[in-house]
């Protein structure tokens, strides 16, 4: 229903933004640039639901091969959510640059779609590291894709441009659909700060636009 649908956009936004408090100071920009985020994000994210939904619904993590869901009754799902990640280099050269991650993210909600009941809601969840600085020499070797985000920032001038190039290309690839944007504070790491984007997409009961 409408109502419903309403609710799960809310509770999911709000839940999101609120992120920040989930994590130490420095924590989300170390994670996010040794590792790959979207993992410790759904566990902190998944947490966060979990205390926020009521008592009669379930959050669950890696239901029936999806990375969340939310069940009524412990068994019924209501929503499941799927997780990309990527940083903002693979989108701000070219659309193309981001499309792998594109297909990821419609092949997950093809997936979800095969356990969803005729009322689930299907939501994606896509995050972008965002680097702040070049990567220095001394700490190359502990940050994930130093060359790449080095390239990446020069070619663009500024970090701030890169982050509207990279925010430019997933805008025009979710042009049709409905969706929401979002931005974390990380903080720093090894002298380097970064920043989280995400786009909520909520693909509705089926896999629209597939």
């Amino acid at each position: 229903t409408n109502d419903r649908k309403e609710q799960l956009d809310q509770l999911l936004k709000a839940s999101l933004q609120d992120l920040n408090a989930a994590f130490q100071p420095n924590e989300l920009a170390y994670l996010a640039l040794t590792s790959k985020i979207e993992r410790p994000f759904r566990n902190r994210w998944a947490f966060a639901l979990f205390n926020r939904v009521p008592g009669e619904f379930h959050v669950a993590r890696e239901w029936k091969r999806t990375d969340m869901a939310i069940l009524a009754d412990g068994k019924q799902p209501v929503a499941l959510i799927e997780l990309k990640a990527m940083f903002t280099f693979n989108a701000a050269s070219s659309l193309q640059g981001a499309e792998p991650f594109f297909r990821l993210m419609e092949n997950d909600v093809e997936k979800a779609s095969r356990v969803a009941n005729p009322t689930c809601r299907i939501y994606t969840l896509l995050l972008a590291t965002h680097p702040k600085e070049e990567i220095p020499n001394h700490c190359r070797e502990s940050i994930k894709y130093s060359t790449a985000i080095n390239r990446a920032l020069r070619r663009a001038g500024s970090e701030q441009e890169l982050a509207v190039e990279a925010s430019t290309a997933v805008s025009e690839y979710l042009a049709d659909k409905e969706w929401s944007p979002g931005h974390l504070s990380g903080g720093a790491a090894y002298g380097v700060g970064a920043d989280l984007y995400y786009w909520l997409v909520d693909w509705g009961p089926a896999p629209a636009g597939l």
